[in-house]
Parts: structure tokens; C-alpha cells; sequence
């Protein structure tokens, strides 16, 4: 089970995002890809999962400090506003996923391309071998 304190730390290594964020990329381009393809659907429908699902195991406060901190870094490193607020939702959506133990397989390969040091702009195959 993905916790909390696991995605915080993740982000809150040295060049965590950096090391995705740094690339001279037509960032604008990159979020385009995501609101005309697969991913968009697949984000929307994670997110009514999550908003459906039970109970809140920790404060609200938590996943709005990851979403800041995501937000925040982002910007200093692209200025780009909308690409920050892209990722702050994307690490709103992982921190709702976990707060309510509803982190589905696609969100777990949302955290996955994080952690790889991509940005997610497409689906990936699940571990079943499902595409997302």
C-alpha cells in the first residue's frame, strides 16, 4: 500500500523535480497531449473513484501541502503556471487516492511515472497487463 509519508518523501528528494522538470520541452504542447487523449478520460474517471470512495484516513491539510510544495516547485523550475497546476493536480489526485485507500492501478502508474522521472502524458499498462 502507497502511503503518505512515501509520496512526500519521494518529491522532497534532492531534484526530484528537476530531474523531470528541467528539459527544454514545449511544456504547453506536452498538457495538450494529455486534455485530447486517453489520459484526460482516465484522469477524470480515477478522480470520480476517488471522490466515491469511503473515508478520509488523515486531514485535508496534508494533501494540500503536498499540492503546494508540488505546485511551487514546478513553477520555480518552468514558470510555466499551468504546467505547475497540472502536476499540483495530478499530486492531489495521488494524495486523495491514498488518503482514502482508493489508490487504483492507474493511479499507481501515475505515482510510477513520477518516481521515474517522467510526466505523465499518456496511459500506461497496468500490472495486469490491462491498458489504463
Amino acid at each position: 500500500m502507497v502511503s503518505l509519508d512515501y509520496i512526500w518523501n519521494a518529491v522532497h528528494r534532492e531534484l526530484f523535480f528537476e530531474k523531470i522538470f528541467s528539459a527544454d520541452i514545449d511544456w504547453d504542447g506536452q498538457l495538450d497531449r494529455r486534455d485530447t487523449g486517453e489520459f484526460d478520460k482516465n484522469w477524470i474517471s480515477n478522480h470520480e473513484v476517488v471522490q466515491n470512495a469511503g473515508d478520509p484516513m488523515f486531514p485535508d491539510s496534508e494533501i494540500d501541502k503536498l499540492r503546494e510544495f508540488a505546485c511551487k516547485k514546478v513553477f520555480a523550475i518552468t514558470q510555466n503556471p499551468d504546467l505547475a497546476g497540472y502536476v499540483s493536480d495530478d499530486f492531489g489526485l495521488i494524495g486523495e487516492a491514498v488518503q482514502k485507500n482508493a489508490v487504483t492501478p492507474w493511479i499507481k502508474g501515475l505515482i510510477k511515472d513520477y518516481i521515474e522521472g517522467t510526466f505523465p502524458i499518456s496511459s500506461r499498462v497496468d500490472e495486469n497487463g490491462t491498458d489504463e
